[in-house]
C-alpha cells in the first residue's frame, strides 16, 4: 500500500498489482476489523485527522482471503503556543498594570472587584499588621513596594503581587467589613454581603500572533483541542461555618459568539471552601446567567468530568488549603464545547445561540479567585505561576 497525499486533511492509500476482488477495511486498534462502506476500488480516500489503521482484504474464488500489509495513520499534531505566563514586575510596565476596571489592553491587567479604593496618601494602602507574603506563599526579592500594591474600603482588604512569571493576591473580608462602630468607638461586625475578587486577566487577539487583528477561532478544526496548564498554591483559606461564607479558585477562558455576542465562562474549580456542602465528589454545572447573557461551565478537576479532560499527573480538586505549588493541567476539546453547547440549548431552546463550536472565538483568561461573606468573613491567599495555553490539532503527514 503506497500513502499519497490529497487535498486538505485527507490522504490516498494506493494498492499496488493484485488478483481477485479488494474490499478496504478499517480498525482503531489494528485488531478488530470491520468493511469500509462501498470501497472497493484500488484508491481510497482516507483523513489524516484520525488515528487507525487500514488494510486491503483479497478475495480470490477457490483461495483463502489474503490481507495485504497494514498501514497506520497516525496525525501529526500542529501546537500553537496562544499564551505563556510572562515575566514582568509591577513596576515594569508604565501603567503599573493595575487597574480598577476592565480594559482589552493586549496585555497582563490586574482585575480587582474593590472599584473606590481607599488609598492613603496618594499610595495604594499596604497593610503592616500582616504579612502578604506569608499569606500568598510568594515572597518577593528587592523593594516590595514596587511589586506589591494593597486596596482597601467598606468590603475589606485586598493585596496583589507580582514579580517574575509569578502572580499572587491576599483577600481578606473581615478587615473593614463593619455596620459602623459602638458608643466606645469599637467596630461592629459586619451584616452585608460582600464579594471580593483580585485576579490577573489576559485578553488575546490574533494580532500577537499573526500580526493581523482577528480574533482566535480555536475549534474551526476537527479534532481540535486546547491544552491549559498553570501551577498553584493556595496557602491561605478560611471560611466561616455560616451560609455565604466562601473561597475559590476557578480558572477561566471566555469564549465569545459575534453573532449574537453570547458569552462563555468555561473552566474547572480547582479550589473550594464553602461553610457547606460536600465538596469531595465529582461536580459539573452549567448556568445562564441573565444579566450578562453568559454561560457558566463549570466541572471540579476529577477524573471523568463531562467537558474537560484532566491530563495524567496532574493535580485534582481541593476542599483544603496547601502551600508549595500544584500543578494543573486539562484539555477542552472540540468535542467537550459541541457537548456542552448542546446541553445549553436544552436548557434553554428559545434563546439564540450557535451551536457550532467554531463559531466562538477565546476572548480572554482569568483566575477568578475570590471571598464572599455574609454576616460571616472569609479569607484567601494565593499565588500562580507558569500559565500556559496551548492549542492543537492534526496536520498533515506530508
Amino acid at each position: 500500500i503506497v500513502v499519497e497525499p490529497a487535498v486538505n486533511e485527507a490522504l490516498v492509500l494506493r494498492l499496488g498489482e493484485y488478483t481477485g476482488a479488494l474490499q478496504w477495511q478499517v480498525s482503531p486498534d489494528g485488531e478488530e476489523w470491520s468493511d469500509v462502506p462501498n470501497a472497493t476500488a484500488d484508491t481510497l480516500e482516507v483523513s489524516a485527522s484520525y488515528n487507525l489503521y487500514y488494510r486491503g482484504s483479497i478475495s480470490v474464488p477457490g483461495c483463502p482471503e489474503y490481507y495485504t500489509d497494514t498501514v497506520h495513520i497516525k496525525p501529526l499534531i500542529k501546537e500553537i503556543l496562544i499564551f505563556a505566563q510572562p515575566e514582568v514586575g509591577i513596576g515594569d510596565i508604565e501603567d503599573r498594570i493595575f487597574v480598577m476596571e476592565r480594559r482589552p489592553l493586549g496585555k497582563w491587567i490586574m482585575v480587582s472587584w474593590q472599584e473606590s479604593p481607599y488609598i492613603e496618601g496618594g499610595q495604594p494602602f499596604v497593610p503592616v499588621d500582616w504579612d502578604p507574603e506569608e499569606k500568598t506563599g510568594f515572597s518577593i526579592p528587592g523593594n516590595r513596594a514596587l511589586n506589591q500594591r494593597g486596596y482597601r474600603n467598606e468590603a475589606g482588604t485586598t493585596v496583589g503581587q507580582m514579580f517574575g512569571n509569578t502572580v499572587g493576591a491576599y483577600l481578606n473580608s473581615a478587615d473593614l467589613s463593619v455596620d459602623g462602630f459602638d458608643a466606645e468607638g469599637n467596630p461592629l461586625p459586619g451584616s452585608g454581603s460582600w464579594k471580593q475578587g483580585f485576579f490577573p486577566e489576559y485578553h488575546f487577539s490574533r494580532q500577537r500572533l499573526s500580526g493581523n487583528d482577528e480574533p482566535i477561532y480555536l475549534w474551526r478544526l476537527e479534532n481540535s483541542s486546547l491544552d491549559i496548564s498553570l501551577e498553584l498554591q493556595i496557602p491561605t483559606a478560611v471560611c466561616a461555618e455560616q451560609a455565604g461564607s466562601l473561597a475559590f479558585a476557578n480558572p477561566l477562558l471566555l469564549l465569545v459568539d459575534p453573532k449574537t455576542n453570547l458569552k462563555i465562562s468555561w473552566g474547572p474549580m480547582l479550589f473550594s471552601k464553602r461553610s457547606q456542602g460536600d465538596f469531595t465528589k465529582p461536580h459539573q454545572n452549567i448556568a445562564l446567567d441573565g444579566a450578562s447573557n453568559s454561560w457558566m461551565v463549570r466541572d471540579r478537576l476529577v477524573t471523568g468530568a463531562s467537558y474537560l479532560e484532566v491530563a495524567p499527573g496532574s493535580a485534582q480538586f481541593q476542599n483544603q488549603p496547601w502551600r508549595g505549588f500544584k500543578r494543573f493541567a486539562w484539555t477542552v476539546t472540540r468535542e467537550h464545547v459541541e457537548k456542552a453547547l448542546k446541553a445549553m440549548h436544552e436548557q434553554e431552546p428559545d434563546l439564540e445561540m450557535s451551536l457550532d463550536p467554531g463559531d466562538y472565538y477565546l476572548s480572554h483568561f482569568h483566575l477568578n479567585a475570590e471571598t464572599k461573606y455574609q454576616t460571616a468573613p472569609a479569607e484567601l491567599g494565593w499565588s500562580m505561576r507558569n500559565l500556559r495555553i496551548v492549542q492543537k490539532y492534526p496536520a498533515l503527514l506530508h
